[in-house]
């Protein structure tokens, strides 16, 4: 999630997540029923062996070995971060502009085959949910009967709709925009720091991801020397119950 100078930054989260709203109602209008395309979602992360990541642990309780990191194997090592395939999780993020700050707290349900998201908006105070499986996407506002609907073509990926930064933004990187990378602790947290730098845009961005859960927990993005975006990851469980009850309006 890339933020530039400060005037873009105030709409980048509208963009972000109405933006695929509004893509929806496109895609809907000219092809209601576009349900064909099958939808990429997660099944067990299977990743390839990489020999200078990271010596996995040989029995439960064991920690790993961790190797030095570079902004040249620092993807690598991400790659072969254990993760879970089904999680419930909630982050925070405050975009911040001149005197004013706007707040959302999305919520994720993610299990093979199904993503729920439910996004809160301090702006609008609304609520967006949103309903990703392989047959395709149902978006609504909370309390409103309306729904959205759309093929697999709606959108690039079903993170996109939470509108917050995962690890797959880093894996995505070039090696030329990553400036930095170490280990460092947050919230009493091992993780993997990431820092990239956009010299069109002017902004640089800090990615935190977790070594145990292999999570990204927190993310930063500065301009000028200012602070102006950040994300926290509240909460990280294996309870699906609340996503798998959810359902669009009738």
């Amino acid at each position: 999630m890339k933020r530039g100078k400060t005037e873009w930054l105030a709409a980048a989260l509208v963009v972000l997540v109405m933006g695929v709203v509004l893509i929806l109602v496109l895609l809907s209008t000219i092809n209601p029923h576009s349900h064909d395309a099958q939808i990429e979602l997660p099944d067990d992360a299977v990743f390839d062996s990489v020999a200078d990541a990271q010596i996995r642990p040989q029995s439960p309780g064991d920690q790993a070995s961790l190797v030095e990191i570079t902004v040249q194997n620092v993807q690598n090592v991400i790659r072969t971060l254990d993760r879970p395939s089904a999680y419930y999780m909630k982050a925070e993020s405050i975009l911040s502009y001149g005197d004013e700050s706007r707040v959302t707290v999305a919520e994720q349900w993610l299990s093979t085959g199904r993503c729920v998201v439910r996004t809160e908006d301090s702006l609008t105070d609304r609520v967006l949910c949103s309903i990703t499986d392989r047959e395709g996407v149902a978006i609504w506002y909370e309390g409103e009967n309306e729904v959205l609907t759309g093929g697999a073509a709606a959108f690039l990926q079903q993170d996109m709709l939470a509108g917050i930064p995962t690890y797959e933004d880093v894996l995505s990187l070039t090696h030329g925009s990553i400036i930095a990378a170490s280990y460092v602790p947050w919230n009493e947290e091992l993780c993997i720091l990431v820092e990239v730098y956009d010299p069109a845009l002017e902004y640089t961005l800090r990615y935190y991801i977790s070594v145990e859960s292999g999570m990204l927990v927190h993310a930063e993005t500065y301009t000028g020397g200012a602070l102006v975006y950040s994300m926290n990851l509240l909460e990280l469980s294996d309870d699906l119950s609340v996503g798998d009850a959810m359902t669009p309006p009738a």
